[in-house]
């Protein structure tokens, strides 16, 4: 008898998910951010910097930062490697109703879902495509290329 070990591993094992911090925007957050900057006193920064731009954009970017640090929640999120960039939140959230109605064995919410998830997919990776294809096409740009 012979026993054989595979040397392959699934990228999903061999890369260790990546924990990132995203910020979470909404209606009530950007009001929130909005508030803040409209109750501040931009004169405070030009008198205490005066003519120097770099001292000035420095406390500009430091203010907008304290900003929205301080009005749009952040949110700890987990990218595995073999997550798709064209998955959504809603594709997620339809893959689980798949999923619950499966295990529940009803039939037609399963395929009523199915009908949604394949159209949302469909249209997720039109979207995908299309960012890629402008992000390559304004890279040609910049560099001379067209």
């Amino acid at each position: 008898m012979v026993h054989l070990l595979a040397s392959y591993q699934p990228n999903v094992l061999r890369q260790p998910p990546i924990t990132r911090t995203i910020r979470v925007w909404s209606e009530q957050s950007m009001e929130s951010l909005q508030d803040c900057l409209d109750l501040t006193d931009w004169d405070v920064f030009y008198r205490a910097h005066g003519r120097d731009i770099d001292g000035l954009a420095e406390a500009f970017t430091g203010y907008l930062n304290f900003c929205t640090d301080l009005s749009i929640p952040t949110k700890t999120i987990h990218c595995f490697s073999n997550n798709k960039p064209w998955i959504t939140r809603d594709i997620k959230h339809l893959l689980n109703r798949k999923k619950r109605a499966f295990l529940a064995g009803d039939r037609e919410e399963v395929k009523c879902v199915q009908k949604q998830l394949k159209k949302r997919i469909k249209d997720a990776k039109d979207a995908y495509r299309g960012r890629m294809e402008d992000s390559s096409r304004r890279t040609a740009i910049w560099c001379g290329e067209e």
